[in-house]
């Protein structure tokens, strides 16, 4: 018997694993785990590197999805394009670890922890037959209600929190917003032919602020959620309607609709001409918990978002319409794409790696620097311009730049499984800051809840046995934490676009992957730590003014564009009545 125990946690381990050892975390090579077992196989070994896995996943669910039938006049499954290939590269990385098992001759594997990976290898054993057995304990369900109610009862009293949870709930439950049709008043104002921005996500209205300045008109905002998306416009005291305030109750399924809808895609996505292994990752595919969550959830939400925007749009009659993303926002882009309405999708943050292989239903990419032009398929750069605008930068000799910013990153909402060793980074943050006496601003993700970490870091330090001068930051006020800031520690975040604008220089870990960081080194932005004492040595460096910002190549990653040139540039795209994605379409069907 051979056999290899995988790691995916960094919980402390209560017992002394012999054998080889697989490390599904990511860890700093001198973090204690790494340190306890140092016969560790490295996970690109054991699951394959990103950016090849990526491509094989993208070429599948480029065949899935192609010619997918329209079903209410939108591609339901292709809106979900990148969600659909995440899913399908951690399919590809499974199969990298199954191979890679039986290549060494494993005949046991087992998972000290409850993971995905456990649970879908599990699986894939049992469909190939495979002679290896996988010992793995059963990952626990995932409740939405009971989850919201836990933190409804855990929270200090909040108003505000208890009213985001009772949303949660409401939104949970009454997904086609039948309560909004109920007390809407019969005979409202619509704005009709004006430049409309449609929003789900307070980061995504942001750039539509930061771009309205240059648009021939004021934007009117159509919001999917006042906490979020309404945040930004509330605080500015803006105007702004829900799409919900559009909708009918004949827009909303029947079962007998869904039921169709299920077949025809379900369909479509079963007949491919596939090879052996795309065969496996398709048949995995089909057992994910993700799609059946799309048959049971998105799908039919899809098919009423996708009536619900066709009429805005016919009421409406939108002179453009312009997005901060493409995937929830995919079903206002196909309504305005058939009533040759113009659509811009502004750059809000990184790029995900779906866009190098697919396209998506809107006339013009707008981006902020040349280095995001490479991040596009071929199709998609013909219909692409740089314009960013950098704004004025507020330069003040009162404000010392003294202060260590850590940027939180949610990685547990990642599409790809693999958790990351954050205490010995953060107990490394803080031992810096307090060999320093300065200040440390966490800055928490708007994902993530100021609270959770301040009971966190609140354990560290009651075990460290040190104080600090410790502060918390989420919202608007980014600007003012980075006009403080020596440095930033960050992994995956839009806020180094931020750090770039500001000159601050960025710490990041190089033991941790991302989707571009290959390209993203040769251009010298990141620091990358190479282990927990080299992270410690760059944040000593930074605050002695040591460690250099972006220079050299900052307007390659975020241009400088004069405003007169934005202006000119959008206004002509405005002017755009046939819009350009029916011709890049066409020269895709081509392809």
């Amino acid at each position: 018997m051979k056999k290899i125990t995988i790691v995916t946690d960094s919980h402390p381990i209560h017992r002394w694993i012999k054998g080889k050892i697989g490390l599904l975390v990511y860890c700093a090579p001198d973090s204690d785990i790494c340190q306890t077992y140092k016969d560790v196989i490295p996970m690109n070994e054991l699951i394959g590197h990103p950016e090849d896995t990526y491509r094989m996943a993208a070429s599948l669910v480029n065949k899935l999805l192609m010619e997918e039938p329209l079903l209410r006049g939108v591609p339901q499954l292709t809106v979900f394009q990148e969600q659909v290939n995440w899913e399908m590269h951690k399919i590809y990385r499974l199969l990298h670890l199954h191979d890679f098992l039986l290549r060494e001759k494993f005949t046991v594997c087992e998972f000290i922890f409850p993971s995905w990976w456990g649970d879908a290898l599990s699986k894939l054993v049992d469909y190939l037959h495979s002679p290896l057995s996988v010992i793995a304990p059963a990952c626990k369900k995932n409740y939405k209600i009971i989850n919201s109610l836990k933190r409804i009862f855990s929270y200090p009293p909040s108003f505000k929190a208890l009213y985001s949870e009772w949303k949660a709930i409401l939104d949970y439950l009454d997904p086609f917003h039948r309560r909004t049709m109920f007390f809407r008043k019969k005979h409202q104002a619509i704005d009709k032919e004006k430049l409309w921005y449609y929003t789900t996500a307070e980061t995504f209205t942001n750039i539509g602020l930061l771009y309205e300045p240059f648009l021939p008109d004021q934007l009117c905002f159509l919001v999917e959620n006042k906490l979020t998306g309404g945040k930004s416009l509330i605080a500015k005291k803006r105007h702004f309607v829900s799409p919900y305030r559009y909708a009918l109750p004949s827009h909303v399924p029947s079962r007998l609709d869904v039921n169709d809808a299920v077949r025809v895609v379900g369909n479509h996505i079963s007949h491919q001409v596939l090879d052996e292994r795309e065969t496996i990752a398709h048949y995995l595919f089909l057992q994910s918990p993700w799609l059946s969550l799309f048959f049971s959830r998105y799908l039919p939400i899809g098919l009423f978002a996708s009536a619900l925007f066709d009429h805005w749009a016919q009421l409406a009659k939108p002179a453009a319409l312009l997005v901060g993303n493409p995937v929830f926002e995919g079903y206002a882009l196909h309504a305005a794409r058939h009533k040759k309405i113009p659509t811009l999708l502004l750059q809000h943050g990184l790029l995900g790696g779906c866009y190098l292989y697919y396209d998506h239903p809107v006339d013009y990419y707008i981006l902020r620097g040349e280095f995001w032009r490479e991040s596009l398929s071929p199709i998609s750069k013909k219909r692409t311009q740089v314009l960013n605008d950098m704004g004025k930068i507020p330069h003040s000799n009162l404000i010392e730049k003294k202060s260590i910013v850590f940027i939180t990153q949610p990685l547990h909402t990642g599409y790809m499984p693999i958790k990351m060793d954050y205490e010995p980074i953060l107990l490394t943050v803080l031992s810096a800051v307090k060999d320093l006496e300065t200040d440390l601003i966490v800055r928490v993700h708007p994902l993530e809840k100021i609270s959770d970490y301040e009971i966190y870091i609140k354990q560290l330090l009651k075990r460290v046995g040190f104080p600090i001068r410790i502060s918390y930051s989420s919202g608007n006020d980014l600007d003012e934490v980075l006009q403080k800031a020596c440095a930033v520690v960050l992994v995956n975040s839009t806020v180094f676009l931020d750090c770039i604008k500001y000159s601050v220089p960025i710490i990041s870990f190089d033991w941790v992957d991302f989707w571009f960081k290959d390209r993203i080194k040769q251009y010298a932005v990141f620091n990358f730590a190479k282990n927990l004492q080299d992270f410690y040595e760059l944040i000593m460096a930074a605050y002695r003014g040591e460690l250099w910002p972006v220079r050299q190549n900052a307007d390659y990653i975020l241009a400088n564009t004069p405003s007169r040139e934005i202006k000119s540039a959008l206004a002509e795209m405005l002017k755009h009545k046939l819009t350009a994605v029916d011709e890049a379409h066409e020269l895709q069907l081509e392809s």
